[in-house]
């Protein structure tokens, strides 16, 4: 037999998995094929906060998401579940650049108008759409 069926309790799944196959495709379509899993996952983070009407920076989505499960080789520290330099890999997310000049504009940077080193994210318009349209080719 070429196929092995799986185990009961892996196939309660199955409805799972394709609304994850489904959420991943409809992402891909909108995003640059170099998009990895840990920036979908950044973008998601934004998106849900700016959902909810809370202002957040990089630092709080860090610090939400906590940590992975690997570790640094040189100092064995636990690595944040978006990795060491989400912030430049965030910036395919933000405004086109010299070096990141196919970025999507998803998001921007606003100072805190009572702390200016303090940066929130938040969804752009053109942000709001293009994941408005992966969340409805979900439900459609």
């Amino acid at each position: 037999m070429i196929h092995r069926p799986p185990t009961p309790a892996f196939a309660r799944f199955a409805g799972d998995f394709e609304m994850l196959a489904a959420v991943l495709a409809s992402l891909s379509l909108h995003c640059p094929s170099r998009t990895t899993i840990r920036q979908a996952l950044f973008i998601a983070a934004v998106a849900h906060a700016h959902a909810m009407g809370r202002a957040v920076t990089l630092s709080d989505i860090v610090q939400t998401l906590g940590d992975s499960n690997e570790r640094d080789e040189l100092t064995g520290e636990v690595l944040p579940m978006l990795g060491k330099a989400i912030e430049r890999s965030a910036l395919v997310f933000r405004a086109p650049s010299r070096h990141y000049p196919d970025a999507l504009s998803w998001i921007e940077q606003v100072a805190d108008p009572d702390d200016l080193r303090k940066k929130y994210l938040r969804l752009t318009q053109k942000g709001e759409r293009e994941l408005a349209d992966v969340i409805n080719a979900l439900v459609a």
